[in-house]
């Protein structure tokens, strides 16, 4: 077991996106998810959660054995990965190794290395962890970058969106106006139509009207005509009345005009003067 654990490190990193990462010796720590397969996103630290206690499984397994994990799991998460705050850090596969020795029954053999060994794991260790950060970091950028182009091309969409709305919604305000045009001539031409019925009304009232008052002015006029007729009858009563008189006293002086001419005024004025002078 000795050789197996000399410059080996469980490393972890907490992802942006997708399942947290945990490597041992540079490979993914397989899941235990015969013990806990209900995590959500796998691997987890910093509480004693199911991710917590999954990863202690199988932290436990890799170093000691199936038993080990089984048997202490609970304790392991209890007394080391609830205490791992970081979102990225790493652990010598060493240092399992003595928290089993030192709180089980069971024992892992661990080899001594000299001063050398240790300043070259240390070393070691420092390089990967930079490279890791490095890699964390470019990864991170790529990431950045994915998005900074998706959100670009997202804006992109967007804006071809919001001119396919523009061309649409001017459209539909041309279209809106057009319609209004024909409908306010529509409407003109209804009231000029109205306006030319109202005159039409207005001027057969107006001739009703007219019509009405000279058949009023017509009766009085036969109340006149008839009452003058009536006039006019009485006269001609009054005048063929006047006329048998005139015809009566045109008669006594024709009379008169015979007796005279049968007195013979002149003869008896002349006799009548004669007889004075004697």
């Amino acid at each position: 077991m000795a050789n197996s654990l000399k410059g080996k490190f469980f490393v972890a990193s907490r992802e942006m996106y997708g399942d947290n990462s945990v490597k041992y010796s540079n490979l993914d720590l397989s899941l235990a998810s015969e013990t806990y397969d209900e995590s959500g996103n796998g691997f987890n630290w910093g509480d004693t959660e199911k991710g917590s206690k999954l990863l202690a499984s199988a932290m436990l397994k890799k170093i000691g054995s199936p038993t080990i994990s089984r048997i202490y799991t609970n304790k392991y998460t209890q007394n080391v990965i609830k205490n791992i705050t970081q979102d990225n850090w790493t652990l010598e596969a060493v240092e399992v190794a003595k928290w089993i020795n030192n709180n089980t029954e069971y024992k892992i053999v661990i080899d001594d290395v000299n001063e050398e060994e240790i300043q070259a794991q240390k070393e070691k260790k420092e390089r990967l962890e930079q490279r890791l950060e490095r890699e964390k970091e470019r990864e991170a950028l790529e990431k950045e970058e994915r998005r900074i182009q998706r959100e670009k091309e997202f804006q992109e969409k967007i804006q071809e969106k919001l001119k396919e709305r523009e061309l649409a919604v001017r459209k539909e305000q041309e279209e809106h106006e057009r319609k209004e045009r024909e409908e306010e001539f529509q409407r003109q031409k209804q009231i000029e139509s109205l306006e030319a019925e109202a005159q039409v009304s207005a001027k057969a009232a107006e001739y009703k009207n007219r019509i009405i008052k000279y058949q009023n002015e017509l009766k009085k006029y036969k109340i006149k005509l008839n009452q003058q007729q009536n006039e006019i009858d009485k006269y001609k009563l009054e005048m063929e009345h006047n006329k048998e008189l005139l015809d009566e006293q045109k008669t006594e002086i024709q009379k008169y005009k015979e007796f005279i001419k049968l007195i013979n005024i002149p003869t008896l004025y002349k006799n009548f003067t004669n007889l004075n002078k004697s």
